[in-house]
């Protein structure tokens, strides 16, 4: 489950670390990370999720946010603290399970 870290720090829109930084320059957010961590801000979801919720919003026609993006911006917000892991193995397939029938049903 990843959650919104509301401790997290350099809220300014720039990633830290390594991971984040491209050419010695820190990587802005862009639109995809912004409509994620807007997604995150609402309830903590695991990637899976954001991308049923993605789907189920139609976002994905004017975001231009492919389901490898979704986990490449988490990846890019837990480098920059704005986002944290929250849950346990046993707890993730629990959600992916559930997520799964409520998608079924629909």
């Amino acid at each position: 489950m990843v959650v919104v870290d509301d401790d997290a720090k350099e809220q300014e829109g720039r990633v830290k670390g390594n991971r984040g930084m491209r050419n010695g320059k820190r990587a802005e957010l862009t639109t995809p990370d912004l409509v994620i961590l807007s997604l995150l801000a609402e309830r903590a979801m695991h990637g899976y999720q954001v991308n049923l919720e993605l789907e189920r919003r139609e976002v994905r026609d004017w975001a231009g946010i492919s389901r490898p993006q979704v986990y490449y911006s988490l990846e890019k917000l837990a480098a920059a603290n704005a986002v944290r892991s929250g849950c346990t193995i046993l707890e993730f397939f629990r959600a992916v399970s559930t997520a799964s029938r409520l998608s079924t049903s629909m």
